[in-house]
């Protein structure tokens, strides 16, 4: 089941390619398995969605586009919703293009993959168009839990099994028949049995109205049925020449109601015909007025068309444009952050204020040192003062 599930959600034809025909007959099936008519027909207020699909709808082009587009999105939000995806449907004079684009957005929300442009679902008929109802009516399907169950074979009966099952009543009439002969013989018993049939009339003592009353109730029970065998062509000539006795009895007075009903509607067709040309001839100037008007509608829907793919393009580029837009302003506003941001101000502050400990305990200590090699240096002058002192007198006392 698995690898048909698969196989059913793509929406792509097969190496010959999808008939459209062939693929309504299975939508309009499926639809009616899904009882489409109380839940979505009579649902619908709009009097374009309370009309049944035929087996062509979606395969042929529609003589109304807009009314054709307008079912299509409304039976696909059925169907997704029947799938547990909700989608409001868009309305009928909604843009064809936004339609189509948001209905290849959810599909593909759905997981149904999409090989294929939102445009081929904007004519809202061909093979597209009818594979996309086929996927959604086999997952609603599947959904609601429906499944087909393999036939059953019904093994013939036999002739033992027919006699188990005969009516009852059969035997009721064989008692009846018994009980019949009974009363016949009562009624023999009645009659004069000393008498020499041979040679004498026979008489009856029963009464001739009960007599007719029992002939009455036993005859139908008496009655044959004349068996008929298909395959005697007697039977068949017999029943030819009654067919033909009918048709014959009934030929003469239906073909004169047949010949007044041709004078009726040839009599009507010429009256059609003479109003016909009388409001042609009446209503020329109308006629041409409404034909230039239709002309006229057909360029602006054209038109329309053409500036409805502009706006949708513009409205891509805008979108574009707007992400741009609010990246350049991320980038700003990060710069202008990182501008007033005064953490690297108060980073540098303490560093100098570091600085300036550092160089005030490198003043003391050298200070120190310095004071150390002074007191250094006056020892060590006065050693050698001493020293020349000591050497002066020496010399003298030697002297």
């Amino acid at each position: 089941m698995g690898k048909e599930d698969d196989e059913s959600s793509k929406i792509e034809a097969d190496e010959h390619g999808a008939n459209p025909f062939v693929l309504m007959d299975e939508i309009v099936e499926k639809l009616k398995l899904l009882d489409y008519e109380s839940k979505f027909l009579k649902k619908n207020s709009s009097f374009a969605l309370q009309r049944a699909l035929h087996h062509a709808y979606f395969a042929i082009p529609h003589s109304n586009p807009n009314e054709q587009f307008f079912y299509l999105t409304s039976l696909i939000s059925f169907l997704m919703g029947v799938c547990g995806h909700q989608w409001e449907a868009p309305q009928q004079f909604d843009d064809p293009n936004a339609s189509s684009a948001s209905i290849v957005e959810n599909l593909q929300r759905m997981g149904v993959p999409t090989d294929f442009a939102p445009a081929r679902l904007r004519n809202g008929h061909g093979e597209t168009v009818c594979l996309v109802l086929m996927t959604l009516c086999d997952r609603a399907l599947k959904t609601v839990g429906f499944r087909l169950s393999k036939p059953v074979n019904v093994k013939e009966r036999s002739e033992d099994d027919d006699r188990e099952d005969e009516d009852p009543e059969d035997d009721e009439v064989d008692d009846e028949a018994l009980v019949d002969d009974e009363k016949e013989d009562e009624i023999l018993e009645h009659m004069t049995p000393d008498r020499d049939f041979s040679k004498s009339l026979i008489e009856s003592k029963i009464d001739p109205a009960e007599w007719r009353l029992e002939v009455e109730r036993v005859s139908t029970q008496l009655a044959s049925e004349k068996i008929n065998d298909h395959k005697d062509w007697r039977s068949h000539l017999e029943r030819m020449h009654q067919h033909q006795t009918v048709i014959t009895d009934q030929l003469a007075a239906t073909r004169s109601q047949l010949d007044k009903m041709t004078m009726e509607i040839t009599q009507t067709l010429e009256k059609i015909d003479s109003r016909e040309k009388f409001l042609n001839q009446h209503f020329k100037n109308e006629a041409a007025e409404y034909k230039a008007a239709k002309e006229a509608d057909i360029d602006v829907h054209e038109k329309y068309s053409v500036n409805s793919e502009t706006v949708t393009l513009l409205t891509n580029e805008l979108s574009r444009v707007q992400d741009d837009l609010d990246k350049i302003k991320q980038r700003m506003v990060d710069a202008s952050n990182q501008m007033s941001d005064t953490t690297p101000l108060l980073k540098i502050k303490a560093a100098l204020e570091r600085l300036r400990l550092e160089i005030a305990r490198f003043d003391v200590r050298i200070g120190v040192v310095e004071s150390s090699n002074l007191q250094q240096r006056i020892t060590a002058k006065k050693l050698q003062a001493q020293k020349l002192v000591e050497a002066q007198s020496h010399a003298v006392k030697v002297k």
